[in-house]
């Protein structure tokens, strides 16, 4: 479970450093570190999103094997 949680950060962290490259944001201003956390915070909401989209198309889809009646007929012989 801790592999799991440091994956998670460190593809959060490699998110926020691809984020501040691109806006080219200096921390040291304070309007930057405003626009740098409101980029942030939509990127991690549009990625739960999509997730959540993901997983429930993933659990919505049958995952079973179709059986018919040959099938359930040679199992009920053995």
């Amino acid at each position: 479970m801790n592999k799991v949680f440091l994956i998670i950060a460190i593809f959060l962290i490699i998110g926020g450093y691809l984020i501040k490259t691109n806006l080219n944001t200096d921390f040291d201003e304070s309007e930057d570190r405003v626009g740098f956390l409101k980029e942030f915070a939509k990127w991690v909401f549009q990625l739960g999103k999509s997730t959540k989209n993901t997983v429930g198309y993933a659990v919505s889809q049958d995952w079973l094997p179709e059986t018919n009646e040959t099938n359930l007929t040679k199992i009920a012989k053995n």
